[in-house]
């Protein structure tokens, strides 16, 4: 019994460790861009493109797009993903950009914050509308995964053959 409870409390403190700020990550990690070329696409194809997979992809209400300007190349806007860690579930906001030049387009995401939105406890909380700066190494390194993904999904849309 007393191992049982050992464990359960050694689980419940690295949980909450996982996404204190005791373990700070670099601050040029809040930030990821990656710029791609697309030689065969021209700033329209690349911004018709572009807003079909945010359409496509932000299939939540907090995922939205916030600005949009054909003529000038800018689609932006706030993602929202969520994941687990021990027994926590964590919101992750952040700001995701693309910007379009001729045959080229970065793809950019920053100002990433967290919210802690329920335990495996008590279920989910309802979402407080104050999140906070995500600076720890752990929640970090969860995003960057994220948007690694995102902007491969990104890449493989613009990608695609969309002619019909």
């Amino acid at each position: 019994m007393k191992n049982i409870i050992l464990l359960i409390l050694s689980f419940f403190i690295y949980s909450c460790a996982t996404m204190s700020t005791t373990d700070l990550a670099d601050e040029s990690l809040r930030t990821y861009a990656k710029v791609s070329e697309f030689p065969d696409l021209t700033k329209a194809d690349i911004y018709v493109k572009a807003n079909s997979w945010f359409v496509e992809t932000f299939k939540s209400a907090e995922s939205v797009i916030e600005f949009s300007d054909k003529e000038g190349g800018k689609i932006m806007g706030r993602y929202l993903f969520s994941y687990s860690e021990g027994i926590y579930f964590y919101d992750i906001k952040q700001i995701i950009e693309v910007d379009i030049q001729e045959g080229r387009v970065r793809f950019k995401i920053s100002d990433p914050v967290f919210n802690i939105s329920g335990d495996a406890l008590n279920g989910t909380y309802p979402r407080a509308a104050n999140y906070t700066p995500l600076k720890s190494t752990a929640g970090i390194t969860k995003a960057r995964e994220e948007w690694e993904r995102l902007n491969q999904d990104f890449l493989d849309y613009l990608s695609k053959d969309t002619s019909w």
